[in-house]
């Protein structure tokens, strides 16, 4: 399948889980991306299979996981910033099976748990309802997400997304600027190209921007982190700022302070 992937033009990695949680938030950056995942999973007696996650719901009524971390200021204190993720409002993925049909949901059993720094992975239960549902016994563990990056890409939706609150969180402080608590981030990849168009359309972003972003040279694939109120997000969905990184990045720190 990797070489597969690699034939057809895409760089293939692959992610290991470390919970429910991860593995949900790993694929929603893809699938909010519009780039199919494929996820491999192991039965009790080892049989594997493979089903291609499409698209995912989403819970209005949901609880956000809120993670709350601190950034100093211009003095040094200690300044608190809460976050959260959008994907916390996902109760199933969509995907296609070719073994028990298309468009059935994936439920990922969320214990709520994460392993701390050292500690070995928590199983990831998935349960596949609908079309062509058997009534069978133990349910399969989500083992692996295999992501088919598009070639250029080297910066991960994880770390972007990371990098994104990190430099939101600091900036702040550093500023002395308050933010919606919690803020909800979001985070996908797009095409710079589809990204500039976006702005050149009239949705009530400040046409100013829009115009230093059109002539802003960017690479060819860039992730978005949107940054919202969480409070405020429905119905409208609007983000209140975002976080361009370029793709083809290093994994490194971000200097905040120059």
């Amino acid at each position: 399948m990797l070489h597969s992937l690699s034939v057809m033009g895409f760089e293939p990695v692959l992610i290991t889980p470390n919970s429910p949680r991860d593995a949900t938030r790993q694929i929603h950056y893809y699938i909010e991306s519009g780039i199919p995942v494929i996820l491999s999973l192991t039965y009790p007696d080892d049989k594997a299979h493979a089903v291609t996650v499409i698209g995912h719901s989403i819970d209005v009524t949901a609880s956000f996981c809120i993670n709350e971390r601190f950034f100093p200021d211009r003095e040094g204190t200690p300044q608190p910033r809460s976050f959260c993720r959008s994907s916390d409002l996902i109760s199933y993925f969509l995907v296609q099976d070719d073994d028990g049909g298309p468009f059935r949901k994936l439920y990922l059993q969320n214990t709520g748990v994460e392993p701390k720094d050292g500690e070995p992975p928590i199983p990831c239960p998935a349960i596949l309802k609908g079309h062509y549902d058997p009534q069978q016994g133990p349910h399969p563990l989500l083992s692996a997400i295999l992501v088919p990056f598009p070639l250029s890409v080297l910066l991960d939706g994880e770390t972007a997304e990371e990098r994104a609150i990190s430099f939101v969180g600091s900036t702040t402080a550093l500023a002395g600027a308050p933010i919606p608590n919690p803020t909800v981030v979001r985070t996908f990849l797009q095409l710079s190209n589809s990204y500039k168009e976006q702005w050149g359309t009239d949705e009530g972003r400040p046409v100013c921007v829009g115009r230093h972003i059109r002539k802003h040279l960017l690479s060819k694939w860039i992730w978005i982190t949107e940054v919202a109120d969480a409070k405020g997000l429905f119905p409208k969905r609007r983000a209140i700022g975002e976080v361009i990184q370029d793709a083809a990045s290093y994994a490194v720190q971000i200097d905040t302070e120059s």
